[in-house]
């Protein structure tokens, strides 16, 4: 199976697993090989409709933006397992 947007996904949350809470800047660090944060904006808001994470706090910061910290759910764990044992290659 080779689909850039599954492996994208595994990789995503597997991210989200490893940091626990993870903020969208950690994502997007983790992510980056030349992308943006349109790529990390739209799997979080794709994660978050799927309810494969939730926002377990928000904090106050020194910016305009509250900082949100993400965490997986039970849906998220179970899929994260799912796709970590059909061994899809990361690039």
């Amino acid at each position: 199976m080779n689909n850039p947007g599954i492996v994208t996904l595994k990789k995503f949350l597997s991210i989200v697993k490893k940091k626990e809470p993870v903020i969208r800047q950690s994502l997007v660090d983790s992510l980056s090989t030349g992308r943006s944060y349109d790529l990390a904006d739209q799997y979080i808001a794709f994660c978050l409709d799927a309810e494969l994470v939730e926002i377990s706090k928000i904090e106050r910061g020194r910016g305009p933006w509250p900082q949100k910290f993400y965490v997986l759910t039970s849906t998220g764990k179970k899929l994260t397992e799912i796709l970590e044992a059909m061994q899809i290659d990361l690039p």
